[in-house]
């Protein structure tokens, strides 16, 4: 095991430790745990591992980001180049151009089609499938400050990714 490795894990252990309380079980979030830390022996999939369990964590919990209708509205989302993504309500939106405050008061980022198009497939399958590395680096800074806002904490993975060369 590399040092990477061992940073990855302790981010991981990290994400489940401010996400869980004692005596509430959630046997599918240590099933994701228990393979996205087998995972991380290979360097190749440790970005990979990183997102799946984000993605379990906040789906597991609960916090499962609305990624098909708009939060605001509650309508289908049409087909875009980007969206908007509000953590503060918990999913996509339409219409918004770049990162600023909405009228309720969070921020509104501004995600590509590709990731939001992953983070789709990771909620259908929990599969990443042929995703490249830009796209999930992108996905996991997206979900972690999600996380952020959802447990009021930052999760190390962002720290770990930029210690790997990922801008938050």
């Amino acid at each position: 095991m590399n040092l990477r490795a061992f940073h990855a894990g302790m981010a991981m252990i990290d994400l489940i430790y401010h996400a869980v309380v004692q005596n509430d079980p959630h046997p599918g979030l240590f099933d994701a745990l228990s393979e996205s830390l087998s995972s991380i022996r290979e360097p190749a999939l440790t970005e990979r591992s990183s997102l799946s369990l984000l993605f379990a964590t906040l789906d597991e919990t609960g916090h499962r980001p609305e990624l098909s209708a708009d939060v605001r509205s509650g309508e289908e989302l049409a087909a875009a180049n980007a969206y908007g993504f509000s953590a503060r309500l918990g999913g996509l939106v339409a219409d918004d151009v770049g990162v600023r405050v909405d009228r309720e008061g969070g921020e509104i980022w501004r995600v590509r089609a590709t990731t939001v198009d992953l983070l789709r497939q990771l909620g259908e399958s929990r599969i990443i499938g042929s995703a490249d590395s830009d796209t999930i680096k992108r996905a996991t800074r997206l979900l972690a400050l999600y996380y952020r806002e959802v447990f009021r904490i930052e999760p190390l993975i962002l720290k770990h990714m930029s210690e790997d060369g990922g801008r938050a």
